[in-house]
Formats: structure tokens, sequence, C-alpha cells
């Protein structure tokens, strides 16, 4: 019997216990939200930094001392900072009903950012998914950017592995991007710090993949990994990027007050009664860890010292380039 035809009972013994109940991790206990556990360090950087330890966290730990489990991590300059995509933040109300209505309307939005990388791309020779160049070279010039017709073909296949590389280098696209090293997220998080005296806290979400594959059995959500030949920095980072807004965006689960759910609103809503008390008795929900600004220092000088900087996770000349700048930024912050 595999995994989706075990019972309801059998699940339950096959999935390790996570953090159901929200544990204590470096002797923090978490705010509880209904969406997600936050775990305040304060200013205590030593103890957000052995948080992310695998060597030393709870957070690592479950109920089975031979297994690790197997969590997903992003860094974000604010802890406000929302988990929704970069192409759906700030969206007007019209434009959200339009999306609602299934309309495909995505002018300005995703698809015409997408399909001018997509045309950059074929401009010097680089690969294209067959998926991608079809729908580019399917539309007329005049429907570049939006194309309502056309639009139930968009963002499937391996075309999504083009989105992930156009999300990779800055487009706005439905995706966000996650890596599997809790460090990398920290060197992200810290990076558009420019002042000892910034006044905020960073936030590093942490959502266990385990949750992510249960509620992929009733609705729609995936992660999605771009090949290392296809681009370095992906492998360097171990990167790999989470999608749950399918084609159209159309599905009444994916709104909620008249805007797009953040992540953590989408996996925790609309569960079946099976996958809540999987969710509630094993797995546990997204964590969000907070450490204020003014423990930026030490967490760059750490970083430093174990050699994670842009031109490791970037292994490029343009890698060196913002590794020059961020060196020179970080000495006239100091």
């Amino acid at each position: 019997m595999n995994y989706e035809e075990a019972s309801l009972e059998r699940k339950l013994i096959l999935i390790d216990e996570i953090n159901p109940n929200g544990k204590k991790i470096i002797g923090v206990r978490p705010k509880k939200f209904d969406t997600h556990f936050e775990y305040e360090f304060g200013e205590d950087w030593e103890g957000f930094m052995n948080a992310l330890d695998i060597n030393r966290s709870e957070l690592f730990e479950t109920n089975n001392p031979k297994k690790i489990p197997q969590l997903l991590f992003r860094g974000q300059e604010k802890k406000e900072y929302e988990l929704l995509p970069s192409a759906f933040r700030n969206l007007n109300p019209d434009i959200i009903k339009v999306l609602m209505a299934g309309h495909g309307d995505y002018e300005g939005v995703e698809s015409d950012g997408f399909i001018n990388f997509i045309e950059g791309m074929n401009a010097i020779g680089l690969h294209i998914e067959p998926e991608s160049f079809e729908y580019i070279n399917q539309l007329s010039d005049e429907k570049k950017g939006y194309s309502s017709a056309k639009f139930g073909d968009y963002a499937h296949g391996k075309m999504l592995k083009d989105l992930a590389l156009a999300q990779h280098y800055g487009v706005p696209t439905r995706l966000l991007d996650f890596t599997l090293n809790p460090l990398v997220a920290l060197f992200f998080a810290t990076q558009g710090i420019t002042s000892s005296q910034s006044k905020g806290n960073i936030g590093i979400w942490v959502i266990p993949e385990k949750l992510i594959e249960v509620v992929n059995e009733k609705k729609f959500v995936e992660r999605i990994f771009v090949n290392g030949f296809q681009n370095r920095n992906m492998v360097a980072q171990k990167g790999l990027f989470i999608n749950y807004i399918e084609k159209r965006g159309a599905e009444p689960n994916l709104y909620v007050d008249d805007k797009i759910k953040t992540l953590d609103q989408y996996l925790l809503s609309d569960l079946s009664d099976n996958q809540r008390q999987i969710v509630d008795e094993r797995i546990g929900k997204p964590m969000l860890f907070t450490l204020s600004h003014c423990g930026e220092r030490e967490i760059t000088r750490y970083l430093d010292l174990i050699n994670i900087n842009w031109t490791t996770i970037q292994p490029d000349l343009d890698g060196v380039k913002k590794e020059v700048e961020r060196r020179k930024r970080k000495r006239l912050c100091y």
C-alpha cells in the first residue's frame, strides 16, 4: 500500500510528528495564529541562529530520531511581508475581480513580463522549453501581454521551469522563491538592511515539505525545481519555487475578502477533515522566525565566516560584482 492509498489511521502512523502544537524552539514558545506559528527572538541573534542550526534546534527534530524533516525556507527583510507572489501584490480591486471571473486579463500583471523574458532568452540563443515557445508564438503582437483567449495554455508543464527562471531574475510571476538551506534564506533576509540603526525585524518563513504534499492531494500546489544545467545559481542556492495559482487563477478557494490568499492562508484553508487532522496532529502550520534588524551585523559576520555570500550563491561575474558592492556597502554601514 502506498501513501496515497493509505487510510487516515495509517497516514497518521506514516507521517512523522513535526510541529503540530507549536513546540518550544531554543527556549522560545511561538505566538499562535490561524495560519502560522511565529517565533519572536527580539534582539537575541545567537538564539535565532541556533533555531536555524540543524545540529542544535528542535526545529529539525521529529518523534522519529532517525529522520530529519524536509523544510523549505524563505528569507524576507521585513517580517510583515506577506507570502504573496510578486505579480499579485498591490493589485487594485478591479483587476482582482477580473481574475476571479476567470477572464485571464493579466496585462501588466504577469504574462507580459514573462513573454518579454522568453523573447530575450531566444534572442541570445538560450534554451527555451517547447511549451513556452509555442505559447509566445501563438499570440499576435497586439495580444501579447494579455491573451484571454489562450490564457488556459499558460503556466503549465515545462513552461513552469522558464517561469521559475524569470522569477529568479526578477520578473514578477506567480511563483514564490524558497530554498532548502536556512543560511541562504538568512543571507537574502539581511541584504536589504543598509544601516546598523535600521528599525524592524527580518523574517524567515519555514514550511514543512510534507504540508505541501498533504495539501496537494485535494487542491493545487506544486514545487518547481530548475535543473542545474539551466542555472548554476539555483544549485548553489538550493533553490526551488512554490506555485499555488493554477492557470487562470479563477479557483474560488484562491480568494478571501476579494484578495488573493497568501500561501500560508491557502495551505491552511479548505482542508478536508482528514487533511485537517493530519495537519493538526502530525505536521503543524508554517512557521515564521523573526529577529530585530539590530542583529544584522552579527548575522553578516557569521555568514561571511562560513562563506555564504554573493560569490558562492551566485557563482558568476554578476555575483562577484554584487559581492564587491555588498562589502563596500557593509563597510560604510559599520
